[in-house]
């Protein structure tokens, strides 16, 4: 079932006997696909074991910059315990990572969740940096080469040795 379905909280029909969230966590936007304006979305299944922790991650679909915060953030989440549970109960968790307009205001750069396994992290583009003065490039100085000894001038250091 998928999120943002109206507020419901998991524990409703709709979701059947999903475990219900104890705890999210949002990922960090990752730099890298900031700077690469990389958005889209991650589909992680978590299976959950009877204590309501995270047992295992995988991830189901979403963007190789994206995955590894998905991942790494899946870990962290809590749910409710089961103790009839016989096996463990899996889920997909969505991370949307979403690049916003360099004009956002701050209040639309919020993380929003949305029940029961939905999270959006927006973040605005990085802005280029422009070094308005710039360190001088200094050319590396050029070593005169020297000509090596040959012949009977050159000794081998076994030969030098031996001496």
């Amino acid at each position: 079932c998928r999120g943002g379905a109206g507020g419901r909280a998991s524990g409703s029909p709709e979701h059947g006997n999903l475990p219900a969230v104890v705890s999210a966590v949002a990922p960090a936007y990752p730099v890298l696909a900031v700077t690469s304006n990389t958005s889209g979305k991650v589909e992680i299944e978590v299976e959950v074991n009877a204590a309501g922790e995270v047992a295992s991650v995988r991830t189901v679909d979403g963007h190789l910059l994206l995955r590894q915060a998905a991942e790494n953030t899946a870990r962290r989440w809590r749910f409710a315990p089961d103790a009839s549970a016989l096996k463990a109960r899996t889920v997909v968790l969505i991370f949307v990572f979403r690049i916003m307009q360099k004009d956002t205001g701050p209040d639309e750069l919020t993380t929003v969740f949305m029940p029961p396994y939905q999270v959006e992290v927006r973040h605005r583009p990085f802005e280029p940096v422009v070094d308005s003065d710039p360190p001088t490039y200094t050319r590396p100085s050029r070593r005169k080469k020297t000509k090596q000894a040959t012949g009977a001038a050159f000794k081998s250091r076994r030969e030098q040795r031996s001496a």
